[in-house]
């Protein structure tokens, strides 16, 4: 099967392709409309729930939890990063974005290259276009320090090109056109943190997820993200109890987060 999420899918997965992601933006309006927290709160369920997506090992054709040396690896790997973003915040959260930028434009989750060009330019930039001062404001809570607002500036433009991708795409009716639409909307009206969520959910683990669902079926793709995916929540969930109770600081739950996310943007198709 054509991996292709919304021209190829049926069923089920056409349904959550096209349907799926507008349901999505009317409960995002009623977060962003209800304030702060739910906003905040709703972002980071939806960060979550993309965890998914990159928890089976995709070789040879086929779909596998990871092996122990692999996952062992992978774990030294994710410490060693999050402790660069302790020793050197700033520069580890630009790393950080530009693999993130890298990964969205190149990844394999079925959606047309101008689609994909678009998400990746609006999950990194377009919340720095649309809302600057609330970008730099929140990715200062998260290094616990001051992040000039010349930072910001700076991946606004990765911004400009996004939203020139999506109205391109729109203009065009290209395919996942509509997602390309939502994406743009997505950074400008919500607060940032929903809006990277968001375009993270919609256009690239949601439709990676689908693939998955496409290419290997739904018993294989269960077997091989179950025990990963339970233990990244469940340590997730762990975080978000720590930050609450003041056991854990936000910069240290970022530095986590950040460096086990990172080495799955290493490994999974960094190419061109």
């Amino acid at each position: 099967m054509k991996p292709a999420v919304l021209s190829a899918a049926r069923g089920p997965r056409l349904r959550a392709g096209v349907l799926f992601p507008f349901l999505l933006f009317t409960l995002a309006l009623a977060a962003q409309s209800a304030g702060l927290s739910a906003s905040v709160g709703l972002g980071l369920a939806l960060f979550l729930a993309g965890l998914a997506h990159g928890a089976g090992e995709e070789e040879d054709g086929t779909i596998r939890p990871l092996g122990l040396p692999q996952a062992t690896a992978y774990v030294v790997s994710a410490l060693a990063i999050a402790g660069l973003f302790l020793a050197l915040p700033l520069a580890g959260l630009a790393l950080f974005l530009a693999l993130s930028g890298w990964h969205f434009a190149h990844g394999d989750c079925g959606l047309a290259r101008l689609s994909r060009f678009a998400m990746a330019g609006l999950a990194i930039g377009g919340s720095a276009l649309f809302h600057p001062h609330p970008t730099t404001d929140t990715f200062s809570t998260v290094v616990e320090g001051s992040v000039p607002l010349a930072f910001t500036q700076v991946l606004a433009i990765a911004g400009v090109f996004g939203a020139g991708a999506a109205l391109v795409s729109v203009a065009r009716g290209r395919r996942d056109w509509p997602l390309a639409l939502l994406a743009l909307a997505a950074t400008a009206v919500f607060h940032p943190v929903l809006a990277v969520g968001f375009v993270f959910f919609i256009g690239h683990a949601l439709p990676i997820q689908l693939r998955q669902l496409g290419r290997y079926g739904s018993a294989a793709v269960a077997k091989a993200i179950a025990w990963p995916t339970g233990i990244a929540v469940a340590g997730a969930a762990l975080m978000a109890a720590s930050v609450a109770a003041g056991w854990m600081t936000l910069p240290i739950a970022a530095a986590f987060a950040f460096g086990f996310a990172t080495p799955h943007m290493l490994t999974d198709r960094l190419r061109v």
